[in-house]
């Protein structure tokens, strides 16, 4: 009964601190001997915090569809919510992708974004959708370089040949837009190991191989999906 008491008890401080300033830097981990009291809170939960993880990251998935079916666009209203999540489990992958994502994307919180997705890289380093969703926002925000070495760097956790495709074809295209031409062809053989013949790849080759003839920059990628 006591501990029943305990857990209540830590379930409510932790859903009453939904904000987290600074997303709470390092869960569970001590800094000069000295644990903050969310910490403590969240210990006391035990195992009870991978149940309480994925609960509120099906009702935020729920509140999403819902809002979306009611013709609400508010991108920013689910990530407490995802928050949540990140700090009952920091192993909790696809919400750290799926609020950077709509930080980067949706809200245009670009430092923010960017930063979560480093923090759960961080905790997460062998992450696919984390490194992937990383990469692909470094491309929307036209840092073609940074772009190129997160995919190759997701392309090594990659789990099957779509996902090698598109880490491939990210970097393909990043380097296409930074005009590094025979770096890039060499990307699009890769690719057609990958799936020989593929016929998407051997027109955006024959296109890189037009531009590297005539020296012309290509135009500003404004997808490639």
């Amino acid at each position: 009964m006591k501990r029943g008491w305990i857990l209540f008890v830590a379930l409510v401080c932790v859903l009453m601190d939904l904000t987290l300033p600074a997303w709470h830097e390092a869960v569970f981990e001590v800094r000069g001997g000295i644990r903050s009291q969310s910490d403590i809170m969240l210990d006391a939960l035990g195992e009870l915090r991978t149940f309480l993880a994925k609960s509120v990251w099906l009702e935020s998935d729920v509140y999403h569809h819902a809002m979306e079916a009611h013709g609400y666009d508010d991108e920013s209203a689910t990530l407490p919510l995802l928050k949540t999540v990140v700090m009952l489990d920091p192993t909790f992958e696809e919400a750290y992708a799926l609020a950077g994502y709509k930080l980067v994307w949706n809200l245009h919180r670009y430092d923010e974004g960017m930063e979560l997705l480093n923090e759960g890289l961080q905790r997460n380093p062998r992450s696919w959708p984390i490194r992937w969703e990383r990469a692909f926002c470094l491309y929307h925000l036209s840092r073609w370089r940074q772009a190129a070495a997160a995919a190759d760097a997701a392309l090594v956790v990659a789990q099957d040949d779509i996902d090698q495709m598109n880490c491939m074809r990210l970097k393909f295209h990043s380097l296409e837009t930074l005009r590094q031409y025979d770096d890039a062809l060499d990307v699009g053989r890769k690719m057609l190991l990958v799936r020989p013949g593929d016929q998407i790849t051997l027109l955006e080759m024959a296109k890189v191989e037009a531009l590297k003839k005539t020296h012309a920059t290509p135009p500003k990628p404004g997808g490639w999906e």
